[in-house]
C-alpha cells in the first residue's frame, strides 16, 4: 500500500479484506448454529463458513505479502 495517507489509514486498509472474510464466516456460522436456513442451502453455508474461516486466518498471518504483515507493520510504524 502506498500513496498519501497515515500509517493508521494503511493499517485499516490492510485489515478491510480480512474483516470481510471474518464477517462472512461469522454470519454463515450463526445461520448454521441457529438453523436459520433452508435444507437446500446447507452445503453452501458450510462451504462459505469454512472457506472464509481459512481465508481470514491465512490473510492475517504476519508474512510479507499478506494483509496481516501490512497491518502489523503499519500499526507498529504508527506507534
Amino acid at each position: 500500500i502506498s500513496g498519501p495517507g497515515t500509517n493508521i489509514q494503511f493499517a485499516v486498509a490492510a485489515l478491510a479484506g480480512p474483516l470481510v472474510n471474518l464477517a462472512l464466516w461469522l454470519g454463515s456460522w450463526i445461520i448454521l448454529k441457529r438453523r436459520l436456513y433452508k435444507k437446500k442451502y446447507y452445503l453452501l453455508l458450510i462451504l462459505t463458513s469454512r472457506i472464509n474461516m481459512f481465508l481470514f486466518a491465512f490473510n492475517m498471518l504476519p508474512i510479507p505479502g499478506f494483509d496481516g504483515y501490512n497491518f502489523l507493520m503499519h500499526l507498529i510504524k504508527s506507534f
